[in-house]
């Protein structure tokens, strides 16, 4: 095991190899990464180490914003306490190297123990499963969740075919525990894996004549703990869900990837090496799906030897999985485009894994077998050709030149903002602001990046910069794709309700009440004149304390059903205003009013994983007597 174990970490060196040498194309690509997952990191560890506490909302994007209810929170994954103890920057480096082994260790061990195949075999198929160009889209895209998910999905699945060989309380805990982890990292891949293993674990007692009483039993144990475990989180997204944009898919269609045709699909899927290294530079991100010419020549070898059970499980599922995948040239499409669920998917590869896992098994059941006839040279030279191949696909995809240019104010003006001592926010009206400096710098700004908002914070945003976003899904706040055509005269009065300060632009704004201030580095800045200053006497992502001058008070930050406020002791209710803020009523008998952000959801979901680990605890110890 020791000398696999070095194979194993040797394979994950080799497809770091890239960002090992050059950590920028890993960390300052200006990609989701550091957009997204750095400042928001950033900002939690910061919290923890100023305020002691777990920031639940978080007030540097979108005017603010829930952080707990959002799928990509970095908070609960316990994995991600390294970033408390190193610079980020190295943290992340380590982090994804250290899930990549992870991967490596998890599909050697799903193919040795779980499959039954030989020690050759399965470090064949580790090989083949962290070269493959899926897993360097994810790292070129900054794709961390997904990154960390492709790390876990083989744990689950060895977890689920080990806990139906021989049912125990370890293994459904261990199974628990990995799908708990794809949750924290990814809630689509969750899941989908969630459907997976169901669907396996059916597979295996439809196919083996056993009493499955207790399988059943375990599994179901297993399902238990892992909601116990993932409770804290998902309650308050549930909650959360009705509240956010991700709804407007359904009334708007737009899943990607779009494909040009099937010529398109099959060259991605199969290796588009051959088109040569600019094309794969240019592939989108989610159309990296190749499987590899080598890895699908042993599949197709593998599916002829199989038992016809497997054949027509496999066979059923990538009959459903590639015309999911296809998306726009589905012949199936409009049949997708009624269902909900296709359209909340947003991303048609999503499912992709599944394909990958069969045709990893395929392809390891014929090296496995012919390595044992007159072939065994072949299907070894196969092999190795097959692992060139997709090794060199993934160099290539993830050493993509980083495009710098990006159209970002320079750290001068952040410096001039962070003069300003007030309670502000700032707006830049071509998105110029990169939230890895926001978040550097602790500046609060009204627009954002990320996978969710709030809707009523959508609906509103419009008024701040005096635009329309046509009620379609977007990452960004204002959307890429109306702010590079359009030039915004953001309305102060509206501005002011969110206490935005500064407007930042690249062009002149004739506005009422905007006066001009400063040019720097070819950005004009102009000051808000009707912003006032909130009477704030704590503020803080969890906690904000005001004083109770008027009996009727409009506090400046978007609302959410999480947000309660207490008077004297007592819980005062909390309303929307019109514009999507929060507003409270003095009872007047006290001096200050304290708005607390803390769902009853997270509260609920605390106590059961808590006593779901207690429980866990327990459940291991006396399984040792």
């Amino acid at each position: 095991m020791k000398k696999s174990l070095m194979i194993l970490f040797f394979l994950a060196v080799l497809t770091c190899l890239p960002f090992i040498m050059y950590p920028s194309i890993l960390v300052s690509r200006g990609n989701d990464l550091e957009e997204f997952f750095w400042p928001t990191i950033f900002f939690v560890k910061s919290q923890l180490l100023i305020n002691h506490s777990i920031p639940l909302w978080n007030n540097l994007f979108f005017s603010g914003m829930p952080l707990i209810t959002d799928p990509q929170s970095p908070i609960f994954y316990i994995p991600n306490f390294i970033f408390l103890f190193l610079n980020l920057d190295t943290a992340f480096l380590v982090s994804v190297f250290l899930h990549i082994f992870w991967a490596t260790l998890g599909i050697y061990l799903l193919s040795k123990k779980g499959f039954k195949f030989s020690e050759n075999t399965s470090l064949v198929l580790a090989a083949f499963y962290v070269f493959s160009p899926k897993l360097s889209a994810y790292v070129e895209a900054g794709h961390l969740g997904l990154i960390y998910s492709y790390g876990w999905l083989p744990w689950v699945f060895l977890f689920t075919v080990l806990l139906f060989s021989k049912p125990t309380i370890k293994k459904s805990i261990f199974l628990a525990i990995s799908l708990a982890a794809i949750f924290f990292t990814h809630v689509l891949i969750f899941s989908i894996s969630v459907i997976c293993v169901f669907f396996v674990y059916l597979f295996l007692i439809l196919t083996k004549r056993v009493d499955f009483r207790k399988k059943i039993i375990y599994f179901l144990v297993a399902f238990g703990f892992m909601f116990g475990l993932i409770s804290i989180a998902f309650l308050p997204q549930l909650e959360w869900s009705h509240e956010t944009t991700r709804l407007l898919l359904i009334t708007n269609p737009d899943v990607y990837p779009k494909w040009s045709g099937l010529r398109d699909f099959f060259i991605s899927s199969v290796s588009p090496i051959f088109l040569g290294y600019r094309f794969l530079w240019n592939l989108d991100t989610e159309k990296c799906i190749a499987l590899g010419l080598g890895t699908l020549i042993l599949a197709f070898f593998g599916f002829l030897q199989i038992r016809r059970k497997l054949k027509i499980l496999i066979g059923f599922s990538i009959l459903i999985v590639i015309p999911i995948s296809l998306n726009n040239v589905s012949p199936i499409y409009q049949s997708l485009l009624s269902q909900n669920w296709y359209l909340l998917l947003r991303v048609s590869t999503r499912f992709w894994f599944i394909v990958i896992f069969l045709v990893l098994f395929l392809a390891g059941f014929a090296f496995e077998m012919y390595c044992h006839t007159k072939y065994k040279v072949l299907v070894i030279f196969l092999a190795l050709i097959t692992c060139g191949e997709l090794l060199i696909t993934s160099w290539i995809k993830m050493m993509k030149p980083i495009d710098s240019n990006y159209d970002l104010v320079s750290n001068r003006i952040y410096l001039f903002l962070k003069e300003d001592k007030d309670n502000f926010r700032v707006l830049c009206t071509t998105k110029c602001l990169s939230q890895k400096k926001l978040a550097i710098y602790n500046i609060q700004s009204v627009d954002g990046y990320g996978t969710l908002q709030q809707k009523n914070y959508y609906d509103y945003s419009q008024q701040l910069y005096q635009a329309f976003w046509r009620n379609k899904y977007t990452l960004a706040i204002p959307p890429y794709e109306i702010y590079n055509y359009e030039k915004f005269r953001p309305y102060p009065p509206s501005l002011t309700t969110f206490r935005v300060k500064y407007v930042i632009s690249p062009y002149e704004i004739d506005r009422k009440n905007l006066s001009f201030v400063n040019k720097i580095d070819g950005y004009l800045i102009y000051k808000n004149e009707l912003f006032t200053n909130p009477n704030y006497l704590i503020y803080s992502p969890n906690k904000i304390r005001f004083d109770t001058s008027d009996n009727q008070i409009n506090i400046p930050e978007v609302y959410n059903s999480g947000w309660s406020a207490y008077m004297d002791g007592g819980k005062i209710p909390v309303n929307e205003t019109v514009v999507g803020t929060i507003q409270v009523k003095s009872n007047g008998k006290g001096r200050y009013i304290d708005l607390i952000y803390r769902p009853e959801s997270f509260i609920i979901g605390l106590l059961i994983m808590f006593s779901t680990i207690l429980f866990i605890i327990i459940s291991s110890f006396f399984s040792k007597l």
